[in-house]
């Protein structure tokens, strides 16, 4: 078979569709005589006819010397004619038959390729070698290489082999321009192409020539492409090559689709179990702080395909981060240094590729685990959006090539999962250990209270001594001291430090360890006494001991420094206190010093009753000699009945079960029962009426009591509650205005104020109960005379509480009373609570009264003025105890909410206490603020400058607070608007 151009005699007819008829064909130009002379023969006489089918040339029919003659015949043209129309009909047939065996032939092949991918199992590198195979087969390539793209690294996997493949960049080579057009690259000579890479031939010996690249596309997308190189049946690929590779993409995309979806559900799969597994490993593993991160860890690893990792804990203070790492190190990690630190205080991921080439890496830690890091991943472990772990994972081994690689987007979504199992372990794990060290706390503590509560309050030495045994066994210490601050010497001093031999120590306040607790009232801990200058050396020369470690810590009662605890030598391995030893004795403190107080101010009293009693002795006739022991004893019922009882004689006398009974069971009225509930209700008709309109009092509070419903919730038996109720009614005194009618009215205003701000569901039943307790003890035994009185005055209750320096006289003795209530059983309000409960409960009453003294209330009320919206305050909890506080303060001063003829008769209730006072004053000769001279005082005036400089305040703070008690400002303007109309007139 000879191809023929179209220049020649056959082209030309070809071309035109003219027939030729020349009787010498050497005499014509169109004639290609090189074909004579490949043939060997001599071409003379010519006739060339062009073979048509529906007017359209298929062939062109020739023929050659006309045999005894020269030329041929226009019959024999004819002829060849009418010939050639036949020939036109049967090669048009022929092709058709052609084309329909070629087309049944390459569908029987693209099913047999489709059922091979069909049935060829979904592993990646098997199925890809699978496909390349069949492709090099239909096009007849000698070689075929396949580029799987991965839009979401930006790059293509290159496979060459089943076992050889590479990762390039996305828009590399040929490959790379097919996979970001989606364009078709035929190329005859691969070199001729400035795209084409001959350093790949240069590497591998191979000859490259001509190139087919094709895009496998997937619903509008290019998944792949199928590099073809060398036709081996021809100089290059042909359109036909396109056209079956474009129909085998269509089969080659799907399989390719269907195994990354096998693959991505494989990998959920795993991804599933691993979480299961690491989810019954938690649930079922014992919460040990050490060994948990090792446990959360190991399943990071796994679930990453990382190699290394390590969990760094957010320290609670959330000033470092703490990690143990590979060979026993353990790190400590600043908050916002480093890769983990960064992590901490911005809460984002980090990922990434080359940690030597980050400079928020530390390579010192390399260098010190002889670890080299590659790749990193560092994400935060968040519990309920805080910030509790970092977890940092390095260096991702890859599956295949066992080196390591960068983590992927698809690493970070499942540790997001994984993180939510985490935290939640490490949460479990941090509730677990507080438990028990509160569980621990309380259990010494309440033991040390038991011996506290049954040692004779008279004995200060003794006290002190259970003190130290409470704080000893507490913090596992060798030894413990106790040094009470004389403020008149300016010195520290004990006598009963554990292990001393009974030796007084006494030293100046501005010397020493102890000596810069007391001034600074900040605790200090030192972990070597011998290296501290302040550490005097001297003491333990004295006592023949060697002191190791120290912690000191202040004893505090009412803000002032009364004592000075030290630990010495910590009974442990290193034998330094912790951070938490530091908490504990702060903590303990806070019980010894109301106990400590409690004990000097009873040390005082007795003293002074001491010299009293042996003063008047010297005046009798004849003088009688007065022990201390004479001193201390009960008088006699002569002498009770001609004074009023004392609270500790009303606390010794037993309540009358009848009349207890009677109470409990007295009916109020439904209008009552409205009323009480309002602010409208008037306890004046209670207060100012006969008899048995007094006693109603007791059934109203128990009635609110019960309303407000903490009662049921707690389980209080209302018996007790109302003897509670009778015994601080039978302590309140009768004065103007600080008696038992004035506890009953804050009490009927606390009801008030917490149905009010019910709908912020804020407070607990117990805090409830707690504030209603509060209310109804919280001035209990008031002499009708403030603080300020009892300093100027130097009364026995100013000279003491100066001395322990304290200034909330009144404040500190209703606690102590609301406290000998509760101690005894049959009164004791707070007898169906827990242990834990019960300790919040008495922290929490004593807090709320000692706040009602006035001399707190712009510190108290500036702080509560600083909180945001309770909706909007992110810490409530930090902020409850000041809520509490101001919440009581405001029931104590809520006369002027009171409709005004009711607020009327309270003003004048409390000017005649305030002028009783003044009158005293000026019996002694003090000082008498104008206020409480009733000479000077203007009834109407003072309303208006109290509600002005004070309640107006604190009203308007409160509803500033929460508008649910908006209430509270439109009745005090309506009072104040009375009162200035009465100055007015």
């Amino acid at each position: 078979m000879i191809q023929i151009t179209r220049d020649g005699l056959p082209g030309y007819v070809a071309s035109t569709g003219e027939v030729i008829n020349i009787a010498d064909a050497y005499q014509d130009s169109r004639f290609n005589r090189n074909i004579d002379k490949i043939s060997g023969y001599r071409t003379k006489s010519v006739l060339c006819v062009p073979v048509k089918y529906e007017g359209s040339i298929m062939a062109v029919a020739l023929v050659v010397n006309k045999k005894g003659l020269p030329q041929f015949s226009y019959a024999d043209q004819v002829m060849f004619q009418a010939f050639a129309a036949y020939a036109g009909a049967s090669l048009r047939n022929a092709r058709w038959f052609r084309l329909a065996t070629q087309a049944q032939e390459k569908s029987t092949a693209m099913l047999k390729i489709a059922h091979s991918l069909a049935t060829e199992q979904l592993d990646g590198d098997r199925l890809v070698a699978h496909i390349m195979d069949r492709a090099r087969e239909i096009t007849k390539a000698d070689r075929c290489s396949l580029f799987v793209v991965d839009t979401e690294k930006k790059i293509l996997e290159a496979h060459f082999s089943a076992t050889t493949k590479v990762q390039m960049p996305l828009n590399a080579g040929i490959a790379g321009h097919v996979a970001t057009t989606g364009q078709v690259v035929n190329i005859p000579d691969a070199y001729e192409d400035p795209r084409f890479n001959r350093d790949i031939d240069k590497v591998t010996g191979y000859r490259t020539n001509s190139i087919l690249c094709m895009p496998v596309i997937y619903e509008g997308n290019v998944v792949a492409v199928a590099q073809l190189v060398n036709k081996l049946e021809g100089p290059r690929f042909t359109h036909e090559d396109e056209d079956v590779f474009t129909t085998f993409s269509t089969y080659a995309a799907v399989t390719l689709r269907n195994a990354k979806m096998y693959a991505l559900a494989k990998r959920e799969q795993q991804k599933s179990e691993i979480m299961l597994t690491m989810a019954h490993t938690l649930s079922s593993a014992e919460l040990d702080a050490d060994n948990l991160p090792f446990i959360i860890m190991s399943h990071a690893r796994r679930l990453t395909n990382a190699d290394q990792s390590a969990l760094f804990l957010v320290n609670p203070n959330k000033k470092y981060l703490e990690a143990q790492i590979g060979n026993g190190l353990r790190l400590q990690v600043p908050v916002g240094s480093g890769v983990a630190g960064y992590v901490a205080s911005t809460g984002e991921t980090l990922n990434i590729p080359d940690a030597y080439a980050d400079d928020r890496f530390d390579a010192e830690v390399d260098r010190k685990s002889g670890y080299k890091t590659k790749s990193l991943l560092c994400m935060p472990v968040k519990y309920e959006n805080n910030i509790v772990a970092v977890a940092q994972l390095m260096n991702k081994i890859s599956p295949d090539s066992n080196l390591p690689q960068p983590f992927t987007k698809d690493d970070e979504d499942m540790f997001v999962t994984f993180s939510s199992y985490a935290a939640l372990a490490l949460r479990n794990c941090h509730e677990h250990v507080a438990l028990v060290h509160a569980k621990r706390k309380i259990d010494v503590l309440v033991g040390v209270l038991a011996k506290l509560s049954r040692t004779n309050i008279r004995r200060l030495d003794e006290i002190i001594e259970n003190i130290m045994l409470g704080a000893q066994e507490l913090l596992a210490a060798d030894r413990c001291a106790v040094f009470i601050v004389d403020r008149e010497r300016h010195e520290l001093y004990s006598k009963v430090a554990l292990k001393t031999g009974g030796k007084i120590i006494r030293f100046r306040m501005d010397q020493g360890i102890a000596g810069e607790v007391a001034r600074t009232s900040k605790t200090l801990n030192i972990t070597d006494a011998y290296a501290d200058s302040r550490f005097n050396k001297d003491i333990d020369k004295q006592m023949g001991f060697v002191t190791k470690s120290v912690l000191t810590s202040p004893i505090i009662h009412e803000g002032n420094v009364v004592a000075v605890i030290q630990m010495l030598n910590k009974q442990s391995d290193d034998q330094v206190f912790t951070s938490e030893d530091e908490e504990l004795l702060e903590y303990f403190s806070m019980f010894a010093g109301i106990t400590l107080a409690n004990a000097k101010l009873m040390e005082f009293v007795l003293g002074a009753s001491w010299e009293a009693m042996k003063l008047m002795s010297t005046t009798q006739d004849p003088p009688q000699a007065v022990t201390r022991e004479y001193a201390l004893n009960i008088p006699s019922p002569q002498s009770q009945s001609r004074r009023p009882r004392s609270p500790s004689q009303v606390l010794s006398t037993a309540l009358d079960p009848k009349r207890c009974f009677y109470l409990r069971h007295l009916e109020l009225t439904e209008e009552e029962c409205r009323l009480v509930k309002t602010v409208d209700f008037n306890l004046h008709i209670y207060k100012d009426g006969v008899d048995h309109m007094q006693e109603r009092c007791i059934p109203l509070l128990l009635h609110l009591f019960q309303d407000i419903g903490c009662v049921k919730y707690l389980e209080v038996d209302l018996d007790i509650l109302c003897r509670f109720l009778m015994r601080a009614c039978s302590l309140y005194r009768s004065v103007p205005y600080h008696n038992w009618y004035h506890a009953v009215d804050v009490t009927q205003t606390m009801y008030l104020l917490l149905k009010s701000i019910d709908p912020l569901d804020m407070l607990s039943p117990l805090e409830k109960y707690v504030l209603m307790v509060a209310s109804v003890v919280h001035d209990v035994d008031h002499m009708g005379l403030n603080n300020s009185f009892h300093f100027k005055a130097e009364t026995p209750m100013g000279i003491l509480s100066n001395s322990a320096g304290s200034m909330s006289v009144l404040e500190v003795h209703h606690c102590n009373l609301a406290i000998e209530i509760l101690s005894d059983q049959s009164t004791n309000a707070f007898h169906s609570l827990s242990r834990n409960d019960r300790i919040f409960a008495y922290k929490t009453m004593v807090n709320c009264i000692l706040g009602t003294d006035m001399a707190k209330h712009n510190q108290i009320l500036n702080l509560f003025a600083t909180f945001p919206h309770w909706e909007q305050d992110e810490d409530r909890e930090g902020h409850k105890n000041v809520v509490l506080q101001m919440l009581l303060k405001s029931a104590d001063i809520s006369n002027v909410l009171k409709p005004f003829e009711v607020a009327r008769l309270w003003a004048l209730a409390v000017t005649e206490e305030f002028y009783t006072q003044g009158d005293l004053e000026k019996r002694r000769g003090l000082e008498v603020l104008p206020m409480y001279d009733r000479e000077k005082a203007n009834l109407a005036q003072g309303q208006v400058g109290f509600i002005d400089f004070l309640a107006m305040k604190q009203f308007q703070t409160m509803a500033n607070w929460s508008p649910y008690l908006q209430w509270t400002i439109d009745a005090c303007m309506s009072n104040r608007q009375r009162w200035k109309d009465l100055v007015v007139s």
